[in-house]
C-alpha cells in the first residue's frame, strides 16, 4: 500500500442565525451572522498529539484573539506552498475558509484541488460518514468528546432573550441586540478542547485508511467544483414538467377514485389502498 499524502488537518467551529441544515454550507458561510468560534489545526510534520488553535476575540466574555504566531504562520505557509488540507466533511471547512477567513480576515485561499475529505475517504471504504461512528467501526482510541459536542450544539445557535434582559432594555428605552448567543468562558474552553480533539480523531481515522485513488480523487474535486459553481437549469422546462405532473396526477387520482368506488382518492393513500 502506498503511503498516504501528507495533509494538514483542520476543524472549524462556528455559530450563525442561519440554519446549516436548511441552507447548506455555502449559503451558511455567506450569511452575515456566521462567525468563526475557533479553528483547530495540525501539521503532519508536528510531534504526535500536537494541535494548535486560533480563536477570534469575544469581548462580551473577556476573551481576546488567541493564537500561536509561529504555528499559525506554519499553517499559512503550508497552504501558500500548495500543501494539502484535510477535514471531516471538508466542504464545510472549505466554504468557511473561503467566505469567512479569506473574505473577512484576508487569509490565503486554498484551491479546491488542495482539499481532501476524510469523510469521503471513510465512505469509500464502506465506513459511516459520522466521525464518531467511523471511529467506533475502526475501534479508534481517540474519539469525539460527547460533552463538548453538546456544548458545540448549544453555542452554535442563537438564544431567546431572557425576562431580566427585556426588563433592563425596557427601562433604558432601548432595543436589545438583534441576535443573542449562549456564551461563557467555560463553555468556550470546552468547545476549544472539543475542536482540538476532533482534529486528532480525524487524523487518526484518515491515517488508518488508504487514500482515494486518482480517479476517486478527481471525482471528489469535480463534485466540489460543481457544488460551488452550480449547474444550469432550464427553469421554464422544469415548471412545465411540474405542471404536467400535477395535471396527470389529478387525472390518475380521479380514475383511481372511480375504480375503487371512492375508497381511495389518491395513490398516496397507502392504508386505504391495502
Amino acid at each position: 500500500m502506498l503511503p498516504n499524502i501528507l495533509c494538514a488537518t483542520i476543524d472549524v467551529e462556528t455559530r450563525s442565525a442561519c440554519s446549516l441544515r436548511k441552507s447548506g454550507a455555502w449559503i451558511y458561510s455567506l450569511h452575515p451572522s456566521t462567525e468563526i468560534l475557533c479553528l483547530a489545526y495540525r501539521l503532519p510534520t508536528w510531534d504526535v498529539g500536537r494541535v494548535d488553535l486560533w480563536t477570534p476575540a469575544f469581548p462580551s466574555i473577556g476573551l481576546e484573539e488567541s493564537f500561536d504566531d509561529t504555528s499559525l504562520l506554519e499553517l499559512l505557509e503550508w497552504i501558500e506552498e500548495g500543501g494539502f488540507v484535510e477535514a471531516w466533511n471538508a466542504a464545510f471547512e472549505r466554504c468557511i475558509w473561503k467566505n469567512v477567513l479569506c473574505a473577512r480576515y484576508g487569509w490565503p485561499a486554498i484551491p479546491i484541488e488542495s482539499f481532501r475529505c476524510a469523510a469521503a475517504k471513510a465512505a469509500a471504504h464502506a465506513l459511516p460518514r459520522s466521525l464518531d461512528d467511523a471511529g467506533d467501526a475502526l475501534n479508534m482510541s481517540i474519539r469525539k468528546d460527547k460533552i463538548g459536542a453538546k456544548i458545540m450544539l448549544k453555542v452554535s445557535k442563537p438564544r431567546k432573550s431572557r425576562k431580566k434582559e427585556r426588563e433592563i432594555w425596557a427601562k433604558a428605552g432601548i432595543e436589545g441586540p438583534a441576535i443573542l448567543w449562549h456564551e461563557s468562558r467555560e463553555w468556550f474552553e470546552t468547545l476549544f478542547a472539543y475542536c482540538k480533539r476532533d482534529v486528532l480523531a480525524e487524523e487518526a481515522i484518515s491515517a488508518a485508511l488508504p487514500d482515494l485513488n486518482a480517479q476517486e480523487s478527481a471525482l471528489y474535486v469535480l463534485d466540489q467544483q460543481i457544488n460551488e459553481r452550480g449547474f444550469q437549469l432550464d427553469q421554464e422546462a422544469v415548471n412545465t414538467a411540474l405542471t404536467l405532473i400535477a395535471s396527470e396526477t389529478r387525472r390518475l387520482n380521479t380514475e383511481l377514485c372511480s375504480l375503487t368506488q371512492g375508497k381511495v382518492k389518491k395513490a398516496t393513500q397507502r392504508a386505504q389502498m391495502l
